[in-house]
């Protein structure tokens, strides 16, 4: 079955002579066979394939002669973008969500050390120390 490749087709319109006798040559195939490719009649193989994408600078894409290959990439490619949860942070945040439910029994400690005390020997509360007289 015959299977444009549009993307190689746009290059191949826009290219001049020159540039693609340069693609085709390494490449390691003629300028013939990069419109027959192009149009669907050929098929690269792999290595020809990554040969015109590196000769290309990535306009014509080795995925774009592999479309099956290119969705399983695309497909792979959102699937590690996207956080997986395991069994062990799922119990995390459950873990997380009881905590944050759960009423607050427990009461701050304040450290002695960032107790400052009155010319009387009582306790002065951090916030009130500016305040006391020395």
């Amino acid at each position: 079955m015959k299977t444009p490749i549009p993307e190689m087709q746009t290059w191949l319109s826009g290219a001049s002579t020159d540039e693609r006798q340069r693609v085709a040559d390494s490449s390691g195939i003629s300028v013939g066979y990069l419109w027959l490719i192009a149009g669907g009649h050929r098929k690269p193989s792999e290595d020809v394939a990554a040969n015109l994408h590196k000769a290309t600078d990535g306009r014509v894409s080795a995925f774009s002669f592999f479309p099956k290959l290119a969705a399983i990439a695309a497909t792979t490619a959102e699937s590690a973008a996207q956080p997986t949860t395991t069994a062990r942070s799922r119990a995390e945040m459950s873990d997380l969500s009881r905590i944050r439910q759960a009423p607050s029994t427990m009461t701050q400690k304040i450290p002695a050390t960032s107790h400052q005390h009155s010319s009387t020997g009582g306790a002065v509360h951090p916030s009130s120390a500016s305040k006391a007289s020395p």
